[in-house]
Formats: structure tokens, sequence, C-alpha cells
């Protein structure tokens, strides 16, 4: 009987507990964009797979496996503690629920006059000398930040922009986020990059906390930010943990439609432009 062979009962039941977290993992990965985790796991639950019958490399590979969680679950605490609540509240009977499991974001909608508002209200808080930092989600939810930040439902706005930022303000600390054309929280605390070599073009100062949160965000999602500098009132461009300082109008203006305009489909262009 099945039951009298324990050990090989105990591995299956073992292999299929590391495949429920694996899918946890890749789960978490792709909303996180943290694929190398992924790759080590598949590489170390492939290798414990193969040593099934091997009882010292099956436990050394199953340590590996156990080790590797640990160090994901300690480095990625605050991260892991918002997925599995924002998880524990999926609708399961949501038509879109694979989708949002895997935290596609189908709903990026934005319009020539989208850009044209944004543009002219960070060049308006740049002529007064007014910093901020303004983030746009593409595909990767930023459902973690933007909840660690104050909700707001707004169009895009300079007026918002000014009473957000300026100094007298409560909200001036931190990012606004946008989401789909709309301004969806402010004072958004973002993680900083920290690193003396920076990929920065045309700086001629040291960069402040403001642009390194927007390299930092950048770095760790797909997302696009936009920093004004209080000190020199520069504005900056950000994508892929790459800056480019001291924009000019049509020079934001190009990059933003660049990234985010050329990547909604046509059929939605099209129900914008109607």
């Amino acid at each position: 009987m099945i039951w009298d062979n324990w050990e090989q009962v105990l591995k299956i039941v073992v292999i299929l507990f590391l495949m429920l977290e694996n899918i946890i993992l890749l789960r978490f990965s792709v909303i996180n964009k943290v694929f190398r985790v992924v790759v080590f796991k598949v590489l170390t639950f492939g290798a414990l797979i193969l040593s099934f019958n091997y009882p010292f490399l099956f436990l050394s590979f199953l340590f590996l496996n156990l080790a590797i969680s640990f160090f994901v679950a300690f480095i990625y605490q605050p991260e892991f503690r918002f997925f599995f609540i924002k998880s524990s509240q999926l609708n399961l009977n949501d038509s879109n629920i694979i989708k949002r499991l895997f935290g596609i974001n189908e709903n990026l909608a934005v319009s020539a006059k989208f850009i044209d508002e944004l543009v002219e209200s960070v060049y308006d808080l740049s002529s007064k000398n007014i910093g901020a930092l303004i983030v746009i989600e593409r595909k990767i939810s930023l459902d973690y930040y933007i909840n660690n930040g104050y909700s707001i439902n707004s169009d895009v706005n300079g007026a918002i922009f000014e009473s957000i930022f300026n100094k007298h303000s409560p909200l001036h600390d931190g990012a606004v986020i946008i989401r789909d054309g709309k301004i969806v929280a402010a004072k958004c605390f973002l993680p900083i990059n920290t690193s003396d070599v920076l990929d920065v073009e045309g700086v001629g100062y040291k960069l402040g906390a403001r642009h390194r949160a927007a390299i930092g965000i950048t770095q760790t999602t797909d997302a696009i930010s936009i920093v004004v500098s209080e000190t020199t009132s520069a504005v900056s461009f950000c994508l892929d943990g790459k800056l480019l300082y001291n924009l000019k109008p049509e020079e934001l203006y190009e990059n933003i439609k660049r990234e985010i305009l050329m990547n909604v489909p046509f059929e939605k262009i099209e129900k914008l432009s109607s």
C-alpha cells in the first residue's frame, strides 16, 4: 500500500506545497517586477523534483527552496504584507479575476488632452518654483504606494497640483500618483535610490530626495515619473531608472506621448477621439 512508503508520500506532499508556493510567488513577482526571484525558485524547484529518488540531494534542494522563500519574505516585508491583504479582497465573481490576479491593468486610457494638461501644469509649477513629484502608473500596479498615501479622485489640473505641492500644504511631501488619466493619491512615499552611481543626463548638482524617489520607483516598476526641482525649477523625466534632466516643454510632451499614448490600443484612441 501507498501508506507503507511514507517517505514517498511525504515527498509528494512537500512538492505539492512548494508548487502552490511558487504559484503565489509568481503572482507576487509579476506585480512587483522581481523576476529574478522566480528564476531561482523555478531552478531549485526543478532540481528538487529531479532529485526525488536521492534523499540527500532532495533535502538539500528543499532547504535551498525554503531559504530563498525566507530571504524574499524578509527583503520584501511591506510588499508581501500588502500583497496578502489585497489578495484577500479579490472578488471571485469578477469576470476579470485572472487579469486582476496577476496585476494586469487594462484600463490605461489617456489622451492628447490629458498630456497637454499635465505638461502645462508641470511647467506652471516650475514657473512658480514649486517642487513636485508626479508618478504615472502603467501596466504594473502601484496599489501599494497609492494605499500608503491620501486618496484623491481628480482630473489632472494645474490648480490641484499647486494646492497639493505648495509648501504650506500638508500633502506637499511625497508623490502624486496618476492612474488612467486621474489623480488618485497624494503624499505617497516611494522607494528612494541610494546609489552613488546614477544614470542621469545633464545634472550639475547633487540630486535630492525627490529625484532619487523618481528614479527608485521607475527601477522597481514600469511607471513614469516627472520631477520639478524646488532648487532650480528644472523639469525632469524618469523611466527605467534613467533620468532626463532640465527638459523643455516639447521634450517632456514627446517623452510622455511616446511612452503612454503610443501604447494605448487603437480602438481606445478612436474612442477617446470621438
